[in-house]
């Protein structure tokens, strides 16, 4: 969630204030930025917050460091916070706002500090932020519907094990005492069933649970957080590694457009894009085509011969080249793979969560048509 301001006419009002404070103040020569160990990470919907409010405050004609100052006192997030204000240092120092923000690596990407530094050389700053909030906001909004589509089936599998892992510690052992009295030997499924009861009595629950609390261990071995350390994961699973990947595609056609939109040259927006994306194998193929297109390569003679790029996108890419409007066939090209990523997450919910209701189901059935087998049996012998 957002901790911004949110309403312009008070951003506008307050930042007037701060605009006001800080010119009446002699300004001294700031202390080295002092890097605090404060978490990097920024939510994409908070950056867009961010370049939203920059963009209002800039048109309302407070400057580019009272607008930043100003920010960075209102948001909560520390990540944001941190990076603001050695940004803000900089531009007192010297700096220009675009290379300020190419050493805030942890926050802000490559693609926008170069949009900055092309809406700097143009004189349109203000623009370039409006149409970054936009491009962090669909960004936001894309992560959202694939979470949401993934969140109830994670947590119908995560019941059904809870509800599987209930009846075999408890429930299952008491019925087992009941069956060692009898007489009788016991069907081949009810036997399988005790022994896994028993099992999982005598230390077994552990080979369920040590896989999910070492998942934060190895997460910290890897120097990463949980969350990225579980979407690597994730991109290596077979289907939600097609999902990933279209994701990246999407990511990357909007941001190319974006880029070539606001005036940076296509070899700088391949560069700066490939902080944007999170498959490595697609990181390494964009190095390769900047390299082509260094060498004098057009840009579909480059990507003709990559296989992450549909056909489709091939023949709209050298359309737009001949004509001219690249930026618009990237957006096209984004617009059309956004509809069919939204159509895939579609059936994720639709067909995933009745399966795994029906598995979950299933299993919780063979757990109890085991443990009644051995009564039907008795029942028919008495007959």
């Amino acid at each position: 969630m957002a901790t911004f301001i949110t309403n312009k006419n008070e951003i506008r009002e307050e930042a007037s204030k701060a605009s006001v404070t800080r010119v009446a103040m002699p300004w001294k020569a700031p202390a080295p930025a002092r890097r605090e160990k404060t978490s990097s990470r920024v939510p994409d919907q908070e950056l867009a917050d961010f370049f939203e409010h920059l963009a209002t405050l800039l048109g309302s004609g407070v400057t580019l460091v009272s607008a930043l100052d100003f920010i960075a006192g209102s948001t909560r997030r520390p990540g944001l916070k941190a990076a603001l204000t050695r940004v803000n240092e900089a531009l007192r120092a010297g700096d220009v706002f675009s290379e300020a923000l190419t050493r805030e690596t942890a926050v802000f990407d490559r693609a926008a500090a170069g949009m900055i530094k092309a809406g700097e050389a143009g004189g349109t700053l203000e623009s370039v932020c409006s149409e970054l909030a936009a491009s962090y906001s669909r960004r936001a909004e894309a992560r959202s519907q694939f979470f949401q589509a993934l969140t109830y089936p994670a947590v119908v599998a995560c019941f059904g094990v809870l509800t599987v892992l209930v009846l075999l510690l408890f429930v299952i052992p008491k019925v087992g005492t009941v069956f060692e009295a009898w007489d009788t030997p016991l069907p081949l499924m009810t036997r399988l069933l005790l022994a896994a009861s028993r099992f999982m009595r005598h230390g077994g629950f552990l080979a369920v649970l040590i896989p999910f609390a070492a998942l934060p261990l190895l997460a910290r071995f890897k120097k990463l957080s949980l969350m990225p350390f579980l979407i690597s994961i994730a991109q290596k699973t077979p289907f939600l590694k097609d999902l990933f990947s279209l994701g990246d595609f999407v990511r990357l056609m909007r941001t190319w457009g974006m880029l070539l939109r606001s005036g940076v040259p296509i070899l700088e927006a391949i560069r700066s894009s490939r902080d944007v994306v999170a498959s490595d194998s697609l990181r390494a193929s964009l190095a390769a085509v900047s390299e082509k297109i260094l060498r004098g390569e057009r840009l579909q003679e480059a990507l003709q011969h990559e296989d992450w790029l549909p056909d489709l996108a091939k023949h709209f890419l050298r359309v737009g080249e001949e004509t001219g409007t690249l930026d618009g066939a990237f957006d096209k090209i984004a617009r059309f793979y956004e509809r069919q990523l939204a159509a895939k997450l579609k059936i994720v919910s639709t067909l995933v969560e009745p399966a795994l209701i029906l598995l979950v189901g299933v299993s919780v059935g063979v757990l109890v048509i085991s443990m009644l087998l051995p009564i039907f049996e008795m029942s028919l012998a008495v007959k």
